[in-house]
Protein backbone atom coordinates (compact mmCIF):
# COMPACT_ATOMS: atom_id res chain seq x y z
CA UNK A 1 0.00 0.00 0.00
CA UNK A 2 1.12 3.54 -0.70
CA UNK A 3 1.46 5.21 2.70
CA UNK A 4 3.70 5.63 5.71
CA UNK A 5 5.96 3.35 7.69
CA UNK A 6 4.43 0.15 9.08
CA UNK A 7 5.76 -2.10 11.83
CA UNK A 8 4.47 -4.97 13.96
CA UNK A 9 3.73 -5.08 17.67
CA UNK A 10 3.36 -8.38 19.58
CA UNK A 11 -0.09 -9.36 20.83
CA UNK A 12 -1.28 -12.35 22.81
CA UNK A 13 -5.02 -11.74 22.94
CA UNK A 14 -7.49 -11.28 20.09
CA UNK A 15 -9.29 -7.98 19.71
CA UNK A 16 -12.57 -8.00 21.62
CA UNK A 17 -15.76 -8.15 19.57
CA UNK A 18 -17.50 -5.84 19.60
CA UNK A 19 -15.49 -2.93 21.11
CA UNK A 20 -16.28 -2.89 24.85
CA UNK A 21 -14.41 0.34 25.80
CA UNK A 22 -14.16 4.01 24.88
CA UNK A 23 -12.27 6.98 26.30
CA UNK A 24 -13.24 10.30 27.83
CA UNK A 25 -12.14 13.31 25.73
CA UNK A 26 -9.24 14.10 28.10
CA UNK A 27 -8.17 10.41 28.20
CA UNK A 28 -8.49 10.45 32.01
CA UNK A 29 -11.27 7.86 32.09
CA UNK A 30 -12.05 4.73 30.17
CA UNK A 31 -15.64 3.46 29.97
CA UNK A 32 -16.26 -0.28 29.85
CA UNK A 33 -19.07 -2.76 30.33
CA UNK A 34 -19.44 -5.45 32.96
CA UNK A 35 -22.19 -8.05 32.74
CA UNK A 36 -24.84 -5.67 34.07
CA UNK A 37 -23.28 -2.18 34.24
CA UNK A 38 -21.59 0.50 32.19
CA UNK A 39 -18.62 1.58 34.33
CA UNK A 40 -15.73 4.02 34.12
CA UNK A 41 -12.19 3.67 35.44
CA UNK A 42 -9.76 6.45 36.37
CA UNK A 43 -6.55 5.49 34.57
CA UNK A 44 -4.45 7.52 37.04
CA UNK A 45 -5.57 6.04 40.36
CA UNK A 46 -7.36 2.89 39.16
CA UNK A 47 -10.68 3.62 40.88
CA UNK A 48 -13.89 2.51 39.17
CA UNK A 49 -17.44 3.83 39.28
CA UNK A 50 -20.79 2.63 37.96
CA UNK A 51 -22.30 4.92 35.33
CA UNK A 52 -25.58 3.11 34.69
CA UNK A 53 -27.37 -0.20 34.42
CA UNK A 54 -26.80 -1.63 30.95
CA UNK A 55 -29.85 -1.78 28.65
CA UNK A 56 -28.39 -4.93 27.08
CA UNK A 57 -25.08 -5.65 25.38
CA UNK A 58 -23.29 -2.44 24.38
CA UNK A 59 -21.82 -2.20 20.90
CA UNK A 60 -19.44 0.76 20.69
CA UNK A 61 -19.65 4.15 22.37
CA UNK A 62 -18.42 7.74 22.35
CA UNK A 63 -17.91 10.47 24.99
CA UNK A 64 -17.98 14.17 24.04
CA UNK A 65 -16.49 17.27 25.68
CA UNK A 66 -19.92 18.31 27.00
CA UNK A 67 -20.11 15.22 29.21
CA UNK A 68 -22.55 13.24 27.06
CA UNK A 69 -22.07 9.53 26.43
CA UNK A 70 -23.75 7.70 23.56
CA UNK A 71 -23.57 3.98 22.87
CA UNK A 72 -25.06 1.32 20.64
CA UNK A 73 -26.86 -1.84 21.64
CA UNK A 74 -27.40 -5.33 20.31
CA UNK A 75 -30.89 -5.33 18.72
CA UNK A 76 -31.64 -1.73 19.84
CA UNK A 77 -31.14 1.85 18.71
CA UNK A 78 -28.55 4.19 20.18
CA UNK A 79 -28.72 5.42 23.79
CA UNK A 80 -27.54 8.66 25.47
CA UNK A 81 -26.82 9.63 29.06
CA UNK A 82 -24.70 11.98 31.22
CA UNK A 83 -21.12 10.83 31.78
CA UNK A 84 -21.49 11.42 35.53
CA UNK A 85 -24.19 8.76 35.68
CA UNK A 86 -27.93 8.37 35.32
CA UNK A 87 -30.49 6.46 33.30
CA UNK A 88 -29.92 5.86 29.57
CA UNK A 89 -32.61 7.23 27.26
CA UNK A 90 -33.17 6.30 23.61
CA UNK A 91 -31.31 8.46 21.10
CA UNK A 92 -32.44 6.58 17.99
CA UNK A 93 -35.14 3.97 17.43
CA UNK A 94 -35.07 0.98 15.07
CA UNK A 95 -37.19 1.46 11.95
CA UNK A 96 -39.12 -1.77 11.42
CA UNK A 97 -40.20 -0.68 7.93
CA UNK A 98 -36.51 -0.73 6.91
CA UNK A 99 -35.90 -4.06 8.73
CA UNK A 100 -33.27 -2.45 10.96
CA UNK A 101 -31.62 -4.87 13.40
CA UNK A 102 -29.37 -2.59 15.44
CA UNK A 103 -27.76 0.84 15.64
CA UNK A 104 -24.16 0.65 16.83
CA UNK A 105 -20.58 1.98 16.82
CA UNK A 106 -21.39 5.69 17.31
CA UNK A 107 -18.66 8.36 17.21
CA UNK A 108 -19.03 12.08 17.97
CA UNK A 109 -17.94 14.64 15.40
CA UNK A 110 -15.97 17.74 16.51
CA UNK A 111 -19.05 19.92 17.18
CA UNK A 112 -20.07 17.46 19.96
CA UNK A 113 -23.68 17.49 18.67
CA UNK A 114 -23.47 15.42 15.50
CA UNK A 115 -22.26 11.84 15.33
CA UNK A 116 -21.76 9.01 12.88
CA UNK A 117 -23.02 5.49 13.53
CA UNK A 118 -23.72 2.19 11.80
CA UNK A 119 -27.19 0.86 11.00
CA UNK A 120 -27.44 -2.88 10.48
CA UNK A 121 -30.45 -4.12 8.52
CA UNK A 122 -31.57 -7.51 7.23
CA UNK A 123 -32.09 -5.70 3.91
CA UNK A 124 -28.45 -5.20 2.79
CA UNK A 125 -29.01 -1.95 0.89
CA UNK A 126 -30.28 -0.31 4.10
CA UNK A 127 -27.11 -1.13 6.05
CA UNK A 128 -24.47 1.57 6.18
CA UNK A 129 -22.81 4.52 7.88
CA UNK A 130 -25.22 7.28 8.88
CA UNK A 131 -25.03 10.70 10.56
CA UNK A 132 -27.35 11.85 13.34
CA UNK A 133 -27.69 14.68 15.86
CA UNK A 134 -28.32 14.99 19.59
CA UNK A 135 -30.79 17.74 18.72
CA UNK A 136 -33.08 15.48 16.68
CA UNK A 137 -35.96 13.50 18.24
CA UNK A 138 -35.35 9.78 18.71
CA UNK A 139 -38.27 8.86 16.45
CA UNK A 140 -38.16 9.66 13.69
CA UNK A 141 -34.43 10.42 13.81
CA UNK A 142 -33.36 12.71 10.98
CA UNK A 143 -30.65 10.32 9.86
CA UNK A 144 -28.46 10.93 6.84
CA UNK A 145 -26.87 8.10 4.86
CA UNK A 146 -23.20 8.81 4.27
CA UNK A 147 -22.10 5.49 2.83
CA UNK A 148 -23.69 2.11 2.15
CA UNK A 149 -21.40 -0.43 3.79
CA UNK A 150 -21.27 -3.63 5.88
CA UNK A 151 -18.98 -2.16 8.58
CA UNK A 152 -18.86 0.88 10.85
CA UNK A 153 -16.51 3.83 10.37
CA UNK A 154 -13.81 5.72 12.27
CA UNK A 155 -13.57 9.52 12.00
CA UNK A 156 -10.14 11.14 12.21
CA UNK A 157 -9.97 14.86 13.01
CA UNK A 158 -7.62 16.82 10.74
CA UNK A 159 -4.50 18.77 11.68
CA UNK A 160 -5.65 21.08 8.89
CA UNK A 161 -8.24 20.84 6.14
CA UNK A 162 -10.76 18.02 5.92
CA UNK A 163 -10.73 14.98 8.14
CA UNK A 164 -11.29 11.41 6.98
CA UNK A 165 -13.74 8.59 7.42
CA UNK A 166 -11.99 5.23 7.56
CA UNK A 167 -14.04 2.11 6.91
CA UNK A 168 -13.51 -1.52 5.99
CA UNK A 169 -14.45 -2.93 2.59
CA UNK A 170 -13.52 -6.45 1.46
CA UNK A 171 -10.77 -6.64 4.07
CA UNK A 172 -9.23 -3.29 3.02
CA UNK A 173 -9.24 -0.14 5.15
CA UNK A 174 -10.46 2.67 2.91
CA UNK A 175 -10.12 6.39 3.68
CA UNK A 176 -12.29 9.14 2.23
CA UNK A 177 -12.08 12.87 2.92
CA UNK A 178 -14.93 14.09 5.10
CA UNK A 179 -16.18 17.59 5.86
CA UNK A 180 -17.43 17.39 9.46
CA UNK A 181 -19.07 20.83 9.24
CA UNK A 182 -21.21 20.08 6.19
CA UNK A 183 -21.33 16.37 7.16
CA UNK A 184 -20.52 15.11 3.69
CA UNK A 185 -17.93 12.93 2.02
CA UNK A 186 -15.51 14.48 -0.46
CA UNK A 187 -13.83 12.91 -3.46
CA UNK A 188 -13.33 9.16 -3.77
CA UNK A 189 -12.16 6.57 -1.19
CA UNK A 190 -8.57 5.31 -1.37
CA UNK A 191 -7.04 2.12 0.09
CA UNK A 192 -4.82 2.43 3.15
CA UNK A 193 -4.18 -1.11 4.48
CA UNK A 194 -4.94 -4.64 3.24
CA UNK A 195 -5.91 -7.94 4.88
CA UNK A 196 -7.49 -6.25 7.91
CA UNK A 197 -9.54 -8.41 10.24
CA UNK A 198 -13.11 -7.90 11.40
CA UNK A 199 -15.80 -9.23 13.72
CA UNK A 200 -19.48 -8.76 12.97
CA UNK A 201 -19.74 -5.11 11.83
CA UNK A 202 -16.45 -3.98 13.38
CA UNK A 203 -13.14 -3.65 11.56
CA UNK A 204 -10.09 -4.46 13.70
CA UNK A 205 -8.45 -1.06 13.32
CA UNK A 206 -8.17 2.33 15.01
CA UNK A 207 -6.70 5.60 13.76
CA UNK A 208 -5.98 9.25 14.34
CA UNK A 209 -4.69 11.82 11.86
CA UNK A 210 -1.17 10.35 11.93
CA UNK A 211 -1.27 6.72 13.12
CA UNK A 212 -3.25 3.71 11.95
CA UNK A 213 -3.21 0.52 14.05
CA UNK A 214 -4.80 -2.66 12.73
CA UNK A 215 -4.78 -6.41 13.08
CA UNK A 216 -4.59 -8.74 10.12
CA UNK A 217 -7.39 -11.12 9.26
CA UNK A 218 -7.75 -14.31 11.26
CA UNK A 219 -7.74 -17.52 9.28
CA UNK A 220 -11.37 -18.73 9.14
CA UNK A 221 -12.24 -20.75 12.25
CA UNK A 222 -14.36 -23.73 11.40
CA UNK A 223 -16.15 -25.95 13.87
CA UNK A 224 -16.58 -29.70 13.68
CA UNK A 225 -19.43 -31.49 15.43
CA UNK A 226 -17.77 -34.23 17.47
CA UNK A 227 -18.99 -36.89 19.90
CA UNK A 228 -17.33 -37.05 23.33
CA UNK A 229 -17.77 -39.89 25.77
CA UNK A 230 -18.30 -39.45 29.52
CA UNK A 231 -14.51 -39.48 30.07
CA UNK A 232 -13.98 -36.55 27.71
CA UNK A 233 -12.46 -38.65 24.93
CA UNK A 234 -13.19 -37.43 21.41
CA UNK A 235 -14.90 -39.94 19.18
CA UNK A 236 -16.75 -39.88 15.87
CA UNK A 237 -16.90 -36.65 13.89
CA UNK A 238 -20.31 -35.73 12.49
CA UNK A 239 -20.89 -33.80 9.26
CA UNK A 240 -18.51 -31.36 7.61
CA UNK A 241 -16.62 -28.58 9.41
CA UNK A 242 -17.83 -25.01 8.96
CA UNK A 243 -19.56 -22.15 10.74
CA UNK A 244 -21.62 -24.29 13.12
CA UNK A 245 -23.44 -23.37 16.33
CA UNK A 246 -26.25 -24.56 18.66
CA UNK A 247 -26.55 -28.23 17.56
CA UNK A 248 -29.76 -29.96 18.66
CA UNK A 249 -30.24 -33.71 18.45
CA UNK A 250 -33.65 -34.92 17.31
CA UNK A 251 -35.64 -36.91 19.93
CA UNK A 252 -34.73 -40.22 18.26
CA UNK A 253 -31.07 -39.20 17.88
CA UNK A 254 -31.02 -39.71 14.10
CA UNK A 255 -30.63 -36.06 13.04
CA UNK A 256 -29.09 -32.81 14.17
CA UNK A 257 -30.53 -29.34 13.61
CA UNK A 258 -27.92 -26.59 13.77
CA UNK A 259 -27.17 -22.98 12.86
CA UNK A 260 -24.83 -22.62 9.89
CA UNK A 261 -23.18 -19.33 8.98
CA UNK A 262 -20.30 -18.11 6.82
CA UNK A 263 -18.77 -15.20 8.74
CA UNK A 264 -21.47 -13.82 11.05
CA UNK A 265 -23.52 -15.92 13.47
CA UNK A 266 -26.44 -13.48 13.13
CA UNK A 267 -26.63 -14.01 9.37
CA UNK A 268 -27.10 -17.77 9.23
CA UNK A 269 -29.73 -20.39 8.46
CA UNK A 270 -30.77 -23.66 10.02
CA UNK A 271 -29.53 -26.90 8.49
CA UNK A 272 -30.39 -30.55 9.15
CA UNK A 273 -27.84 -33.35 9.30
CA UNK A 274 -28.79 -37.01 8.84
CA UNK A 275 -26.26 -38.72 11.12
CA UNK A 276 -26.49 -42.20 9.57
CA UNK A 277 -26.06 -40.92 6.02
CA UNK A 278 -23.66 -38.14 7.10
CA UNK A 279 -25.41 -35.72 4.75
CA UNK A 280 -26.66 -32.19 5.40
CA UNK A 281 -29.43 -30.12 3.84
CA UNK A 282 -30.53 -26.53 4.28
CA UNK A 283 -33.79 -26.24 6.21
CA UNK A 284 -34.65 -22.50 6.26
CA UNK A 285 -34.57 -19.92 3.49
CA UNK A 286 -35.40 -16.27 3.05
CA UNK A 287 -34.07 -12.89 4.19
CA UNK A 288 -32.67 -12.03 7.58
CA UNK A 289 -31.19 -14.25 10.26
CA UNK A 290 -32.64 -17.64 11.25
CA UNK A 291 -31.42 -19.18 14.50
CA UNK A 292 -32.01 -21.40 17.55
CA UNK A 293 -33.79 -24.57 16.38
CA UNK A 294 -35.90 -26.60 18.84
CA UNK A 295 -37.40 -30.00 17.96
CA UNK A 296 -41.00 -30.99 18.63
CA UNK A 297 -41.30 -34.01 20.99
CA UNK A 298 -42.06 -36.39 18.10
CA UNK A 299 -39.33 -34.95 15.86
CA UNK A 300 -41.78 -33.92 13.13
CA UNK A 301 -41.41 -30.13 13.47
CA UNK A 302 -38.85 -27.49 14.35
CA UNK A 303 -39.51 -24.11 15.95
CA UNK A 304 -36.96 -21.39 15.22
CA UNK A 305 -36.38 -17.63 15.47
CA UNK A 306 -36.07 -15.25 12.52
CA UNK A 307 -35.82 -11.46 12.21
CA UNK A 308 -37.10 -11.33 8.61
CA UNK A 309 -39.92 -9.02 9.77
CA UNK A 310 -37.94 -6.87 12.20
CA UNK A 311 -37.84 -8.44 15.69
CA UNK A 312 -36.87 -12.08 16.15
CA UNK A 313 -40.23 -13.87 15.96
CA UNK A 314 -41.04 -17.57 16.38
CA UNK A 315 -41.85 -19.80 13.39
CA UNK A 316 -42.63 -23.51 13.02
CA UNK A 317 -41.96 -25.78 10.07
CA UNK A 318 -42.39 -29.53 9.42
CA UNK A 319 -39.14 -31.39 9.01
CA UNK A 320 -40.35 -33.21 5.88
CA UNK A 321 -41.09 -29.90 4.15
CA UNK A 322 -44.73 -30.87 3.54
CA UNK A 323 -45.78 -27.26 4.07
CA UNK A 324 -44.16 -23.87 4.31
CA UNK A 325 -43.09 -22.42 7.62
CA UNK A 326 -45.79 -20.72 9.67
CA UNK A 327 -45.58 -17.72 11.98
CA UNK A 328 -46.06 -19.00 15.52
CA UNK A 329 -45.69 -15.82 17.59
CA UNK A 330 -45.06 -12.18 16.69
CA UNK A 331 -44.44 -9.47 19.30
CA UNK A 332 -42.20 -6.41 19.53
CA UNK A 333 -39.69 -8.38 21.61
CA UNK A 334 -36.84 -10.52 20.30
CA UNK A 335 -37.65 -14.14 21.03
CA UNK A 336 -35.81 -17.46 20.88
CA UNK A 337 -37.25 -20.91 21.47
CA UNK A 338 -35.66 -22.83 24.32
CA UNK A 339 -37.53 -26.08 25.01
CA UNK A 340 -40.68 -27.97 23.96
CA UNK A 341 -42.35 -30.04 26.69
CA UNK A 342 -42.39 -33.78 26.03
CA UNK A 343 -46.22 -33.90 26.08
CA UNK A 344 -46.26 -31.28 23.32
CA UNK A 345 -48.41 -28.83 25.29
CA UNK A 346 -45.95 -26.00 25.99
CA UNK A 347 -43.07 -24.17 24.33
CA UNK A 348 -40.61 -22.33 26.57
CA UNK A 349 -39.01 -19.25 25.02
CA UNK A 350 -37.05 -16.17 26.06
CA UNK A 351 -38.02 -12.61 25.17
CA UNK A 352 -36.32 -9.26 25.47
CA UNK A 353 -35.98 -5.89 23.85
CA UNK A 354 -32.29 -6.68 23.98
CA UNK A 355 -30.71 -10.09 24.36
CA UNK A 356 -28.75 -9.05 27.44
CA UNK A 357 -31.80 -8.99 29.74
CA UNK A 358 -33.92 -11.95 28.73
CA UNK A 359 -36.96 -13.26 30.59
CA UNK A 360 -38.79 -16.53 29.95
CA UNK A 361 -42.32 -17.15 28.80
CA UNK A 362 -44.38 -20.27 28.11
CA UNK A 363 -46.49 -20.51 24.95
CA UNK A 364 -49.39 -23.01 24.99
CA UNK A 365 -49.19 -25.12 21.82
CA UNK A 366 -52.80 -26.25 22.10
CA UNK A 367 -55.86 -24.05 22.47
CA UNK A 368 -55.46 -20.28 22.71
CA UNK A 369 -51.81 -19.26 22.13
CA UNK A 370 -51.67 -16.74 24.98
CA UNK A 371 -48.13 -16.55 26.41
CA UNK A 372 -47.71 -17.21 30.15
CA UNK A 373 -44.90 -15.36 31.97
CA UNK A 374 -42.52 -17.73 33.76
CA UNK A 375 -39.97 -15.19 35.04
CA UNK A 376 -40.32 -11.45 35.53
CA UNK A 377 -37.27 -10.39 37.55
CA UNK A 378 -34.82 -7.60 36.76
CA UNK A 379 -32.09 -10.20 36.28
CA UNK A 380 -31.19 -12.01 33.09
CA UNK A 381 -33.00 -15.38 33.25
CA UNK A 382 -32.86 -17.67 30.23
CA UNK A 383 -31.75 -20.98 28.63
CA UNK A 384 -34.50 -22.92 30.38
CA UNK A 385 -35.32 -26.55 29.68
CA UNK A 386 -38.36 -28.64 30.63
CA UNK A 387 -37.73 -31.78 32.66
CA UNK A 388 -38.84 -34.98 30.87
CA UNK A 389 -42.01 -35.18 32.98
CA UNK A 390 -42.78 -31.48 32.43
CA UNK A 391 -42.98 -30.71 36.18
CA UNK A 392 -39.78 -28.66 36.40
CA UNK A 393 -37.85 -26.10 34.42
CA UNK A 394 -34.08 -25.79 34.85
CA UNK A 395 -32.67 -22.43 33.80
CA UNK A 396 -29.86 -19.94 34.38
CA UNK A 397 -30.19 -16.66 36.29
CA UNK A 398 -27.88 -13.78 37.20
CA UNK A 399 -29.74 -13.21 40.47
CA UNK A 400 -26.69 -13.67 42.75
CA UNK A 401 -24.28 -11.54 40.71
CA UNK A 402 -23.08 -14.42 38.55
CA UNK A 403 -24.92 -16.92 36.40
CA UNK A 404 -26.15 -19.92 38.40
CA UNK A 405 -28.46 -22.83 37.57
CA UNK A 406 -31.90 -22.95 39.17
CA UNK A 407 -34.82 -25.38 39.07
CA UNK A 408 -38.40 -24.18 39.44
CA UNK A 409 -41.67 -26.02 39.52
CA UNK A 410 -43.90 -25.46 36.47
CA UNK A 411 -47.62 -25.41 37.21
CA UNK A 412 -48.85 -24.86 33.65
CA UNK A 413 -51.22 -22.13 34.83
CA UNK A 414 -51.46 -18.40 34.22
CA UNK A 415 -49.78 -17.70 37.58
CA UNK A 416 -46.73 -19.83 36.71
CA UNK A 417 -44.41 -16.89 37.43
CA UNK A 418 -45.60 -16.77 41.04
CA UNK A 419 -46.39 -20.41 41.85
CA UNK A 420 -44.13 -23.34 42.69
CA UNK A 421 -40.86 -23.84 44.57
CA UNK A 422 -37.38 -22.78 43.48
CA UNK A 423 -33.90 -24.23 44.10
CA UNK A 424 -30.39 -23.11 43.17
CA UNK A 425 -28.57 -26.30 42.22
CA UNK A 426 -25.21 -25.16 40.79
CA UNK A 427 -22.07 -24.20 42.64
CA UNK A 428 -19.59 -21.60 41.37
CA UNK A 429 -21.83 -20.72 38.44
CA UNK A 430 -23.11 -22.48 35.35
CA UNK A 431 -24.79 -22.21 31.94
CA UNK A 432 -27.03 -24.28 29.65
CA UNK A 433 -28.80 -26.83 31.88
CA UNK A 434 -29.58 -30.24 30.33
CA UNK A 435 -31.84 -33.04 31.66
CA UNK A 436 -31.04 -36.72 31.29
CA UNK A 437 -33.76 -38.62 29.47
CA UNK A 438 -35.17 -40.19 32.65
CA UNK A 439 -35.12 -36.90 34.59
CA UNK A 440 -32.86 -38.30 37.32
CA UNK A 441 -29.80 -36.27 36.45
CA UNK A 442 -29.21 -32.64 35.50
CA UNK A 443 -26.06 -31.40 33.77
CA UNK A 444 -24.75 -27.93 32.97
CA UNK A 445 -21.63 -26.24 31.58
CA UNK A 446 -19.25 -24.53 33.99
CA UNK A 447 -18.85 -20.77 33.67
CA UNK A 448 -15.32 -21.09 32.29
CA UNK A 449 -16.61 -23.55 29.63
CA UNK A 450 -14.05 -26.19 30.65
CA UNK A 451 -16.32 -28.78 32.30
CA UNK A 452 -19.73 -30.37 32.16
CA UNK A 453 -21.04 -30.69 35.70
CA UNK A 454 -23.90 -32.91 36.81
CA UNK A 455 -26.04 -33.61 39.86
CA UNK A 456 -28.52 -36.31 40.80
CA UNK A 457 -32.21 -35.45 40.99
CA UNK A 458 -34.98 -37.07 43.07
CA UNK A 459 -38.36 -35.52 42.39
CA UNK A 460 -40.87 -38.28 43.06
CA UNK A 461 -42.30 -36.54 46.14
CA UNK A 462 -40.50 -33.21 46.40
CA UNK A 463 -37.56 -31.85 44.47
CA UNK A 464 -34.19 -32.89 45.87
CA UNK A 465 -30.80 -32.41 44.19
CA UNK A 466 -27.42 -33.86 45.04
CA UNK A 467 -24.16 -31.89 45.08
CA UNK A 468 -22.64 -30.97 41.68
CA UNK A 469 -19.79 -33.16 40.46
CA UNK A 470 -17.58 -33.15 37.41
CA UNK A 471 -19.08 -35.29 34.69
CA UNK A 472 -16.86 -34.45 31.73
CA UNK A 473 -13.80 -32.28 31.27
CA UNK A 474 -13.89 -30.42 28.00
CA UNK A 475 -10.39 -30.72 26.49
CA UNK A 476 -8.53 -27.40 26.50
CA UNK A 477 -7.64 -27.60 22.80
CA UNK A 478 -11.25 -27.97 21.69
CA UNK A 479 -12.16 -24.29 21.60
CA UNK A 480 -14.70 -22.39 23.66
CA UNK A 481 -17.59 -24.84 23.75
CA UNK A 482 -20.92 -23.37 24.80
CA UNK A 483 -23.93 -25.27 23.48
CA UNK A 484 -23.81 -29.06 23.97
CA UNK A 485 -26.37 -31.61 22.83
CA UNK A 486 -26.36 -34.75 25.02
CA UNK A 487 -27.52 -38.24 24.19
CA UNK A 488 -30.54 -39.10 26.38
CA UNK A 489 -28.46 -41.40 28.62
CA UNK A 490 -25.66 -38.82 29.10
CA UNK A 491 -23.10 -41.34 27.84
CA UNK A 492 -22.21 -39.18 24.85
CA UNK A 493 -22.22 -35.43 24.17
CA UNK A 494 -22.22 -33.75 20.76
CA UNK A 495 -20.21 -30.52 20.63
CA UNK A 496 -19.08 -28.11 17.92
CA UNK A 497 -15.34 -27.79 18.51
CA UNK A 498 -12.78 -25.55 16.85
CA UNK A 499 -10.86 -27.23 14.05
CA UNK A 500 -8.01 -24.75 14.50
CA UNK A 501 -6.85 -23.02 17.66
CA UNK A 502 -5.70 -19.46 17.01
CA UNK A 503 -2.22 -18.51 18.09
CA UNK A 504 -0.77 -15.09 19.02
CA UNK A 505 -1.11 -12.41 16.39
CA UNK A 506 0.47 -9.05 15.69
CA UNK A 507 -0.86 -5.53 15.48
CA UNK A 508 0.43 -3.45 12.59
CA UNK A 509 1.24 0.20 13.26
CA UNK A 510 1.32 2.49 10.21
CA UNK A 511 2.83 5.93 10.79
CA UNK A 512 1.94 8.96 8.67
CA UNK A 513 -0.75 7.01 6.85
CA UNK A 514 -2.25 10.25 5.44
CA UNK A 515 0.83 10.73 3.24
CA UNK A 516 -0.59 8.13 0.91
CA UNK A 517 -3.85 10.09 0.69
CA UNK A 518 -2.02 13.25 -0.37
CA UNK A 519 -0.38 11.34 -3.20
Amino acid sequence: MDGGEARSLPSTDPVADPPPVFWSPDSRYIAFQSETKLRKADVLDGTTQDICNKPGLLVGGSWNRDGVIIFGGLTTGLWRMPAEGGTPVPLTVLDASRHEIEHELPSFLPDCRHFIYFINSSVPENSGIYAGSLDDPSSPQNKKLLLANRFGAVYTAPDSGAGHLLFLRNGIVMAQAFDATKIELLGEPAPVAERVGSSFETGHFSANSNVLVYRVQDPPTNFQMTWFDALGKAGEKVGDPGGIATPRLSPDGSRVAFDKYVSNFFNGDIWLLDIKRDSSMRFTFGPGSTLFPVWSPDGSEIVFSSNRDGAYNLYRKPVDGARAEQLLLRTNDDKRALSWSRDGRFLLYSASQNLGTEQMWVLPMRGEPNPIPFTHSRFNETNGEFSPDGRWIAYESYETGKTEIYVREFTGTADAAEAGGKWMVSKDGGNYPMWRGDGKELAYISLDKTMIMSLSVDSERAFQAGPPRQLLKIPADRGNVSRVSPAPDFKRFLMPVAVEVKGPQSFIVMLNWTEGQKK
